[in-house]
């Protein structure tokens, strides 16, 4: 994904994603990524590129029983 496609997803997402659908989507398919980084107490995870830096919500979820 580019820069505005990251975007695109982010704002059709209201900036809360599902960590599992991102990472496939965003993190996966994203070469220009340089950084990203996770802020445990607050929920929130900032991906870094060379132009921008996005923050927005990281959602885990509840892990399945087994």
């Amino acid at each position: 994904m580019t820069d505005p496609q990251i975007k695109q997803y982010l704002d059709e997402n209201n900036w809360s994603v599902d960590a599992q659908d991102c990472l496939m989507k965003v993190l996966n398919t994203s070469s220009q990524i340089i950084s990203e980084k996770y802020n445990f107490k607050k929920g929130m995870m900032t991906i870094i590129t060379p132009d921008n830096k996005f923050i927005f919500k990281w959602n885990l979820g509840k892990p399945e029983e087994e």
